[in-house]
């Protein structure tokens, strides 16, 4: 097995009990459950790229591709619900909120799975498979991604504005460790992309591991 796809497993191994143990110890937490989500969305995005990368076969290299970035796009809508109750709820979750929040990403699901809107088709090279992502379709789901992420740091800032005390410490990590996750996820697996460079796409999972490890241990087993 390629080497960096067996690290790959290895992430989507540990995302995956790490998430399953925040959602076991949620006991009905909005915050652990939606870390958790965003971590059930890392580890399917994960695996998605270890499958991409394995096949040869390019018409499972479409699915694979197209399940990765839904898994991606899961993530943002989760950290969305993690961030607004963060410590304490921003907004409260009314019938009209899950609509808003939750049309978005009913419609980029629906571009991502279309049979040509976004991957039409995958190539395979001498370094690897590369996807064929349609110039509307990525920018469609780039707006997408950093609507979502844009309202989810708004949220945190505005609380961390008003923090003080050990909150205030709690919020500025948090801030900085997802921010962080974010830069190398979105370099390796969304810009480059963009411009046509496919082959780097597994690194993304590999720093995000890092800050996302140190984000459910430093929020929610260390005391």
């Amino acid at each position: 097995m390629d080497i960096k796809i067996l690290f790959l497993i290895i992430i989507f191994v540990i995302h995956l009990a790490m998430a399953t143990f925040l959602f076991l110890k949620s006991k009905g937490q909005p915050t652990r459950s939606a870390f958790a989500l965003v971590l059930y969305g890392a580890s399917l995005w994960t695996f998605g790229i270890a499958m991409f990368i394995a096949t040869t076969n390019m018409e499972v290299a479409i699915v694979w591709a197209r399940i990765y970035y839904f898994a991606a796009a899961v993530i943002p809508l989760a950290f969305l619900l993690f961030a607004n109750h963060f410590i304490y709820p921003q907004y409260q979750i009314t019938e009209h909120k899950i609509i808003t929040w939750l049309l978005p990403f009913l419609a980029i699901t629906v571009v991502i799975f279309h049979p040509t809107f976004f991957i039409e088709k995958v190539t395979h090279f001498d370094w690897g498979n590369d996807a064929n992502v349609k110039f509307l379709g990525h920018m469609l789901y780039t707006i997408y991604f950093f609507t979502y992420i844009f309202v989810a740091y708004r949220i945190l800032f505005k609380k961390l504005q008003s923090a003080d005390g050990i909150n205030r410490g709690i919020l500025s990590t948090t801030i900085t460790g997802t921010i962080l996750s974010y830069l190398f996820g979105i370099f390796f697996d969304l810009l480059l992309p963009f411009i046509g460079i496919y082959r780097y796409i597994y690194l993304g999972p590999y720093f995000t591991l890092i800050t996302l490890s140190f984000l459910v241990y430093w929020l929610f087993i260390k005391k």
